[in-house]
């Protein structure tokens, strides 16, 4: 049995290792034959994919799953709370005995988008992230509370008996990659950009479109029970936010 799980340890090691170096030799620029999506950004979501289902079952060794698959939700959702949502999504249909904790993690990694995106705002407009304290910080109250009503689910529930078995599956990462290509890919045809004098109602709105597009990923994946949370999550903050901004 050790034998096993060190050759499988070592072989998702090296897939991992091909994945960075495919990274480092795609081009970084939008190209017209790809209708305007950048290789590089979508094989990023594919390492990237790959790489937290694999730091997570790396985790799962020292501690208990779900304590392995929470910390991956809040590491990730610091650095990209858009791919961190697309991994967990991939991982929660190969351990959907831990639908539960990776619902938590998802619902941790959407709230964190708020945080993230008003750091944002705050380095390059401090002035205008004073005026957007009160609505983000809604809008986070409000994935808060969706994550307390999730993880008090889980908790009462209890955790499953088994472990996590397989570090990742490259063929998932390459589903998810494809699945965000196609979404940029419209997202470009129909020009969906803001503009340069964003105002505060447009940087609200456009957290909102980015929850949006996470509820499409996760349920055209597969993860409804994710797709539903972070839906509950855009409906809330969503109205907090927008009507908090306007007034």
């Amino acid at each position: 049995m050790r034998d096993r799980i060190d050759s499988e340890d070592l072989r998702a090691t090296a897939e991992f290792l091909v994945l960075l170096l495919v990274l480092l030799v795609l081009p970084d620029e939008r190209l017209d034959v790809l209708l305007g999506v950048n290789p590089r950004q979508v094989w990023l979501v594919v390492v990237f994919v790959a790489g937290l289902s694999f730091l997570g079952y790396l985790l799962s060794k020292i501690v208990d799953p779900g304590t392995a698959i929470g910390f991956t939700g809040a590491l990730g959702g610091a650095v990209s709370p858009g791919m961190t949502i697309t991994s967990l999504t991939e991982q929660y249909r190969r351990h959907p005995e831990f639908d539960l904790a990776y619902t938590v993690a998802a619902a941790i990694a959407s709230t964190m988008l708020f945080l993230r995106n008003f750091v944002v705002v705050a380095i390059v407009s401090p002035s205008i992230a004073e005026s957007l304290v009160i609505p983000f910080a809604a809008m986070a109250g409000v994935g808060f509370l969706v994550t307390g009503g999730i993880w008090f689910r889980a908790r009462n529930r209890g955790p499953p008996t088994n472990e996590l078995n397989t570090p990742f599956r490259i063929q998932s990462a390459l589903v998810i990659g494809g699945l965000v290509a196609v979404i940029l890919a419209i997202v470009n045809s129909v020009d969906l950009s803001l503009s340069a004098s964003t105002t505060r109602i447009g940087i609200v709105i456009a957290t909102v479109v980015q929850l949006s597009v996470y509820v499409t990923v996760t349920w055209i994946a597969g993860a409804r029970q994710i797709a539903k949370m972070i839906a509950v999550t855009l409906l809330g903050s969503a109205s907090v936010g927008i009507t908090l901004v306007v007034s």
